[in-house]
């Protein structure tokens, strides 16, 4: 079997699905982005990242990363329905291209990512998390 090279273009996904111009996506995708480079030596939200995106308001709504992510996508004006909608498109885009468990190895692909729609993220140090082998936020 030979496998095609994933062409979908995330930012064109979010607009048709969530129905708001491509501008407003790039900003709520860099900011999802933010909070996700932000978070990736976060013990606490070890726990999150084996659940589906949309699941996470239901599953710790007080949790500080849920409340960060959620914080920052209703920034760009979007309602909790558009939240849903968008989170549901990232999850699905980023489970389909960098495998089930990507959210665990984001540190491997997420600048990669952000390259691809020219959106500005945190740098990444290095420097492992023990007992994850996952990169740092600087």
């Amino acid at each position: 079997m030979v496998r095609e090279p994933f062409q979908e273009d995330l930012v064109e996904e979010l607009t048709r699905l969530v129905g708001r111009p491509a501008p407003i996506m790039r900003e709520l995708l860099s900011r999802f982005l933010a909070v996700v480079a932000a978070r990736l030596d976060d013990g606490t939200a070890e726990g999150l990242w084996a659940f589906p995106l949309t699941a996470w308001h239901a599953l710790a709504p007080g949790h500080p990363v849920v409340r960060e992510t959620w914080d920052r996508l209703r920034g760009v004006g979007l309602g909790d329905e558009e939240i849903f909608t968008a989170l549901a498109v990232i999850d699905d885009h980023v489970r389909r291209r960098y495998g089930n468990r990507a959210w665990y190895r984001a540190d491997e692909w997420l600048h990669r990512l952000a390259g691809r729609y020219d959106l500005d993220l945190p740098a990444v140090t290095a420097a492992p998390v023990p007992g994850r082998g996952r990169a740092r936020a600087s």
